[in-house]
């Protein structure tokens, strides 16, 4: 996999869409959802593992949508607070929320929290979020600001294009 900054294995995927609360208490997105598998089919058709892909997300829902998908491929799921210690070559992390308050901004703000989700890979980092909400998060606004220093932001309806230039 090619990264728009060949120096820094990550891309983060504006994804514009909605989050939406389960009955569960628990958040999903499933305009992210959709992009992480389009992610996995792409990364798959160029011969990465399934096994060697990690799709990791703050919040049990979002994950559960995800479960039948990541069955058909062995790819592992995990929240944030549960694959501390575990490492795949291939991360995804998604965000899930839009709708950001004071209490709900600091569980995305918790520096353990981020050094989890930003640790887990060994050869390259997706991050699927909403760059305007999550600008609003202390942790996240810097974040973006590195990764926008680095060209690496990137509207998810450019990823098709994105990815069919980088495997010519």
């Amino acid at each position: 996999m090619t990264f728009p900054d060949g120096e820094t294995p990550f891309l983060f995927l504006d994804v514009a869409g909605n989050s939406k609360r389960a009955t569960s208490r628990s958040h999903f997105n499933e305009a992210e959802a959709t992009v992480c598998t389009s992610i996995i089919d792409r990364l798959m058709g160029t011969g990465v593992s399934p096994a060697s892909i990690y799709i990791i997300s703050f919040y049990k829902e979002q994950l559960r949508r995800q479960e039948e998908y990541a069955a058909t491929g062995d790819i592992e799921l995990g929240t944030v607070d549960s694959v501390q210690g575990s490492e795949k070559d291939i991360v995804i992390l998604l965000t899930t929320r839009m709708d950001f308050d004071r209490l709900t901004a600091e569980f995305l703000d918790d520096p353990r929290r981020m050094n989890v989700a930003f640790t887990r890979c060994h050869q390259g980092q997706f991050v699927l979020g909403h760059v305007e909400s999550l600008q609003r998060v202390n942790f996240w606004s810097a974040v973006l600001a590195w990764a926008s220093a680095r060209n690496t932001i990137l509207p998810a309806a450019d990823l098709g294009d994105y990815l069919s230039a980088v495997e010519e």
